[in-house]
């Protein structure tokens, strides 16, 4: 299971209530002075839910998109299981451990405060927001999951209990609890904001991390901790949420370019400092 701070599940799908329970589709930019880092909490989340007002036919395309992918997930959740677990053995236990542990608030959270210091010592405000964004994304879309987590009480696979089977709201019961999967939404949270910080400027930064972010639902589904359509609706809660939050702050200023020295050829790394 996925923490992103120090609150209990009870506590935390309180606060999700709040925040938002679904992903954001569509999103505009802020406007206006740059507030400060704990009222983007607030301003970003009412913008999320205040999102389907405003919606296009691109924000209900991909809304029916999602959902389509999902449903046809959902139906054959059962014989995906039995694909993706069928042939076990040592090297693919371990590529699913990391797979967990890249969607694991123990280790997604040290990454960031990292990525953070690692910019203020560089002096790039560039690196602190993305890293702010980030953190903001993993937060938001955890509080969506765990509400629409205790709304759900759908059985995991190890329940044994099969594919369709789901209890309902209880609040105050975190047992069975398999729909959405929150490391999927916490790795996609995260590679969203990547991508939509960097990927315009360098074209392979965006499948670079979406293909590593997409190994953690395949572990999900691999360790039998979660159905596909539980590891697609996770990622899809991180994807939309890092999305709209790029688009309200805007991108990023590193640029990765091939360049020549004396030396040969070599990765040339370039920041806009603001």
């Amino acid at each position: 299971m996925s923490v992103f701070c120090c609150f209990s599940r009870k506590r935390a799908a309180v606060a999700a209530l709040l925040l938002f329970p679904l992903p954001a589709f569509a999103a505009e930019p802020l406007e206006g002075a740059q507030k400060p880092y704990y009222m983007w909490f607030w301003d970003d989340s009412g913008k999320m839910l205040s999102s389907p007002a405003r919606g296009d036919g691109g924000y209900w395309g991909r809304f029916a998109a999602t959902l389509a992918v999902a449903g046809a997930l959902y139906a054959n959740d059962e014989e995906i299981a039995r694909k993706i677990t069928a042939d076990k053995d040592g090297r693919k236990d371990e590529f699913a451990k990391w797979g967990e542990r890249m969607g694991n608030g123990a280790y997604i959270l040290p990454a960031l405060a990292l990525t953070y210091a690692g910019g203020w010592a560089a002096g790039s405000d560039s690196a602190m927001d993305t890293a702010k964004l980030a953190f903001e994304s993993a937060v938001l879309s955890a509080a969506a999951v765990q509400v629409v987590k205790l709304s759900a009480h759908r059985h995991r696979p190890n329940d044994g209990d099969g594919a369709y089977q789901w209890d309902g709201p209880d609040f105050l019961d975190n047992n069975r609890d398999s729909f959405p999967s929150g490391h999927s939404a916490g790795i996609f949270s995260v590679a969203s904001v990547i991508a939509g910080r960097y990927g315009e400027e360098n074209p392979w930064v965006a499948p670079l991390v979406y293909s590593l972010a997409a190994i953690t639902p395949l572990s999900r589904v691999y360790d039998e901790k979660h159905w596909a359509s539980d590891a697609f609706m996770g990622s899809a809660i991180g994807y939309f949420t890092g999305k709209a939050l790029v688009s309200y702050h805007g991108g990023g200023a590193l640029s990765i370019h091939p360049a020549y020295s004396e030396e040969g050829p070599m990765l040339a790394f370039t920041y806009n400092f603001r």
